[in-house]
């Protein structure tokens, strides 16, 4: 059963290399059953679920910085060149007669 829900997992969208580092690891306890060590195994398979949980947290921390860092970037950059333009009051534009009353 434990088996079974561990071979169900999706792993397409993760790196090849991650994909087979967790069959690797459900391969050892494939091997483990064949040989009758039936001791080991869930331990084996919740090794490799963990394994798998720790891929997710990382590739998604991944995704996350690669999509907001360049965004930030952006916002950063146009900040600074509103920030410097009103400073050195490149425009004309801001220099008004104040209004009294």
């Amino acid at each position: 059963m434990i088996r079974q829900l561990a071979e169900t997992v999706p792993t397409k969208h993760l790196p090849e290399d991650m994909q087979l580092e967790f069959k690797r690891s459900l391969g050892i306890g494939y091997i483990h059953a064949l040989n009758c060590q039936f001791n080991d195994i869930p331990e084996i398979i919740d090794n490799a679920h963990k394994y798998l949980k720790d891929r997710y947290r990382e590739y998604s921390l991944w995704l996350f910085l690669s999509f907001v860092f360049p965004a930030v970037m952006v916002a950063f950059a146009i900040g600074l060149l509103m920030y410097l333009k009103d400073y050195f009051n490149l425009s004309e534009v801001t220099k008004k007669e104040p209004i009294h009353l």
